[in-house]
């Protein structure tokens, strides 16, 4: 028997997840002149975000980029 969509517990969990996801953007950078930190934010498109990722391209040696997950 088919659910309707709006009575599936299941799928409001799955469009609240891929809401949330959706406001969580990865961006990639090149190396600034000051070292970028966790406590930093970025401003993308005008607005503010928090980082609550950040990488270092590559893990070891030299970093040429930088991988930031930022929450909106």
């Amino acid at each position: 028997m088919a659910r309707d969509v709006a009575d599936c517990d299941e799928c409001e969990q799955l469009i609240n997840r891929k809401a949330r996801r959706s406001a969580i953007a990865r961006v990639t950078f090149a190396v600034p002149t000051v070292e970028p930190q966790i406590t930093d934010k970025l401003v993308i498109d005008g607005a503010e975000r928090v980082i609550t990722n950040l990488t270092p391209i590559p893990p070891a040696g030299t970093v040429v980029a930088y991988k930031a997950w930022c929450a909106g």
